[in-house]
């Protein structure tokens, strides 16, 4: 009878944790596409575009994802735009 008790309490959280780990919904609103994360940031950089924590988020996002060439590109116009040498602080 304590077997019986147990087996269906194990069985029950197994189905329950089945059914929680389940992503089966949709979150996104109908008709919205998702934005990239670099689509994002490029979007605030263009409404805030003395932001040097977007660019550098930005620089980050290139780097996290191997795109090297466009790490190192953003870093040398923005080393070349930076008129107080804000940008070398960020190494710090």
């Amino acid at each position: 009878m304590l077997n019986k008790k147990i087996t269906g309490f194990v069985i029950s959280a197994i189905l329950l944790l089945i059914y929680a780990c389940n992503n089966n919904y949709d979150d996104k609103q109908a008709g919205k596409q998702s934005v990239s994360t670099e689509q994002e940031l490029r979007n605030s950089i263009k409404k805030f575009p003395d932001s040097l924590l977007l660019l550098k988020s930005l620089i980050e996002h290139y780097r996290n994802n191997g795109n090297y060439d466009s790490a190192i590109n953003l870093t040398d116009n923005a080393l070349q735009n930076d008129d107080k040498s804000y940008v070398m602080s960020w190494s710090e």
